[in-house]
């Protein structure tokens, strides 16, 4: 329903939009935390 309203609902990238606290954290948090796999790439 609110993808007929709202055009773009949905897309990658508008969360920030939405809660930039949230995106907020989720950059950091990508950015300083790694896996025992990023070790091999």
């Amino acid at each position: 329903m609110k993808k007929a309203l709202i055009p773009g609902y949905g897309k990658k990238g508008l969360g920030r939009m939405k809660n930039p606290r949230k995106a907020l954290y989720n950059k950091v948090y990508r950015k300083t935390s790694f896996s025992f796999w990023d070790l091999f790439k």
